[in-house]
C-alpha cells in the first residue's frame, strides 16, 4: 500500500537530468512520481509545464492563484488512482543522473503565481533555496555554465 505522506512528499520532488547543453539551451530527462519512465525535455519550458501539470493533477503543493490561459484548460484525470498506479518513490527519482548535470528540485510552495523551494546540484552536493521559477532557472543555468550563483555559493562554503 502506498503511504499518502510519502506520496505527497515525492510528488513535489523532481530530478532534472541535463544530458546536452548548447547555445540554444539544454535538454535531457525529468523524473517524478507520476511517471514510470523518464520524460524527455528540450529547453526549460517543457520542464516547467511538466512540473506544473503534475502539481495541478495531484493538488500539491496547492496553488495560491489560478493560472490564466488563452484557451480552456483540459480536464485532468483522477489524481488518486494515477498516483497509486504509477508511483515512483523518492529514492528512484533522486538516484537518476544526467550527463552534464543533475538537479533535484523540491517545490515546497506555489505562491504569487510561481514556485518556492530548494534545488540541489547533485554533482557538487550544493543546495540553495529559490523564490521563483525564474530564479530556479537562473541557478540551473549558472551551474551548467560553470559560473554564477551555485558556483559562488559552493566557493563561499569551501572557504
Amino acid at each position: 500500500m502506498v503511504n499518502s505522506k510519502s506520496t505527497t512528499r515525492a510528488s513535489s520532488v523532481f530530478t532534472i537530468c541535463v544530458d546536452q547543453v548548447d547555445q540554444s539551451g539544454f535538454s535531457g530527462r525529468i523524473f517524478h512520481c507520476l511517471s514510470t519512465a523518464a520524460v524527455p525535455f528540450v529547453g526549460p519550458q517543457k520542464i516547467f509545464l511538466e512540473m506544473e501539470e503534475v502539481f495541478d493533477r495531484i493538488g500539491y503543493p496547492q496553488s495560491s492563484t489560478k493560472s490564466r490561459t488563452f484557451s480552456a484548460k483540459k480536464q485532468l484525470r483522477s489524481p488518486v488512482k494515477e498516483v497509486i498506479a504509477n508511483f515512483m518513490n523518492e529514492n528512484d527519482i533522486t538516484s537518476q543522473q544526467g550527463d552534464k548535470g543533475t538537479f533535484v528540485v523540491h517545490i515546497q510552495y506555489r505562491q504569487n503565481a510561481t514556485w518556492q523551494g530548494k534545488v540541489t546540484w547533485a554533482e557538487k552536493n550544493c543546495t540553495l533555496n529559490f523564490r521563483s521559477a525564474l530564479e530556479l532557472l537562473k541557478m540551473i543555468d549558472s551551474a551548467l555554465d560553470g559560473d554564477g550563483v551555485m558556483n559562488n555559493k559552493l566557493a563561499a562554503d569551501t572557504k
